[in-house]
C-alpha cells in the first residue's frame, strides 16, 4: 500500500490544526493561512483489459481479383502494469473564525 495519501493527508491535518492552535494562542478572532501542496503520487496500475469482439479484414484474392471480408475473431486478456504519476500543486486557503473571545 502507498502511504504518501496518509502522509500528506497527516500534514494537511496537522498544519490546519496549527493554525487553529496560533489563532487561539494570539486570541485572534480570525486567522486566514495558505497552505501549499506541492508532491507527485505515484499511482500503481496493475490490471487486465478483456478484448472479445471480431475484426472484418477485407482480402483480395490474386488470381481472381476478388476482394472477399474474412472476420477473425479476436479473445485475449491483455495485462496492464504500470506506474502514473500524478503531479498535484494545489494551495488551500484556511479561514478560521473563533467564537468566544
Amino acid at each position: 500500500m502507498n502511504f504518501k495519501y496518509f502522509f500528506v493527508g497527516a500534514v494537511v491535518i496537522l498544519l490546519v490544526t496549527n493554525v487553529i492552535f496560533f489563532a487561539v494562542l494570539l486570541k485572534a478572532n480570525s486567522f486566514t493561512a495558505n497552505i501549499a501542496v506541492d508532491s507527485t503520487f505515484n499511482v500503481p496500475i496493475n490490471t487486465s483489459v478483456k478484448i472479445k469482439t471480431t475484426v472484418n479484414v477485407p482480402v483480395t484474392i490474386p488470381i481472381i481479383g476478388q476482394q472477399v471480408t474474412v472476420a477473425v475473431p479476436i479473445d485475449a486478456l491483455i495485462p496492464i502494469n504500470t506506474t502514473v504519476q500524478v503531479p498535484i500543486k494545489e494551495t488551500i486557503p484556511v479561514n478560521v473564525k473563533i467564537i468566544g473571545f
